[in-house]
């Protein structure tokens, strides 16, 4: 036996309901910017720390490096209040609050300026002392550590993140309206 269609009326009836809008995709650059500054930043105090141990222990034994004190406890203190900021920026970006945006372009700020000054300074302290290849290696050491600001002043600059980010916030409001 076959069967016979439904009537039209019960057609209508039969169909479907639409396809649910598909939920959009989170980006997931907050994420691994965020945990590359968390990351980075205790990296650079462990080695800040391991670094400013062996100078003072430099300075404590010879005169051949003559750094006043202030300049070590000035840089000691800024690398910290720097590597704090970083870290507060890494923690508020993964959160993806667009306060994350803004710590990270004034960290990448302070740290390039910061950074051309140490390393300038570096580079003069230990001129006549140092043999060629560890001048080179506080080059390199030099580049590697402004690369990360550079890469973030330039990502945050972006027109698409720079409203990607401009979304958080309203999202934020939004949730906490409701």
């Amino acid at each position: 036996m076959t069967e016979t269609p439904p009537p039209l009326n019960q057609i209508a009836e039969l169909t479907p309901p639409p396809l649910l809008q598909p939920v959009p995709k989170r980006s997931s650059w907050p994420t691994v910017i965020g945990v590359i500054s968390l990351v980075l930043a205790g990296l650079i105090v462990i080695k800040f720390a391991w670094s400013t141990i062996m100078l003072l222990k430099i300075i404590s034994d010879s005169d051949a490096i003559s750094l006043p004190w202030v300049v070590v406890a000035v840089q000691c203190i800024v690398v910290l209040v720097t590597q704090a900021l970083l870290l507060t920026a890494g923690v508020f970006t993964m959160m993806r609050k667009s306060v994350g945006r803004i710590l990270h372009l004034i960290w990448a700020g302070i740290r390039l300026a910061f950074g051309l000054i140490s390393l300038s300074l570096t580079m003069r302290a230990v001129a006549g002392t140092a043999p060629p290849n560890d001048l080179i290696w506080y080059l390199l050491e030099g580049a590697l550590l402004l690369s990360y600001p550079v890469f973030l002043l330039i990502w945050f600059s972006r027109k698409k993140i720079r409203n990607e980010v401009r979304s958080w916030g309203e999202d934020y409001d939004r949730n906490t309206a409701a």
